[in-house]
């Protein structure tokens, strides 16, 4: 979900509120923001670490990263999707 997000905005940053809110909805867990960025780090590990980008108030997909539908659904299993 969360390199979803990103891959949709492409080229713009997506404010942390926003990722939070379309993550977690209406009951984000404690400290959400470190939630998130817990998150990013597992994405990282799954692609090209330069792919997730961090940006002013948020994130954003890498400007060299190469996350294609094709990349994602090779290198993310079905159960990290979930967890993402």
């Amino acid at each position: 979900m969360l390199l979803a997000l990103l891959v949709l905005d492409a080229g713009r940053t997506v404010r942390s509120a926003r990722l939070i809110d379309e993550l977690w909805a209406d009951s984000p867990p404690p400290g959400a923001a470190n939630a998130l960025q817990s998150l990013v780090s597992r994405l990282r590990a799954v692609v090209d670490p330069v792919a997730v980008e961090r940006a002013p108030g948020g994130y954003r997909r890498g400007s060299t990263g190469r996350v294609g539908p094709l990349l994602y659904t090779r290198r993310v299993s079905p159960g990290r999707v979930a967890a993402c």
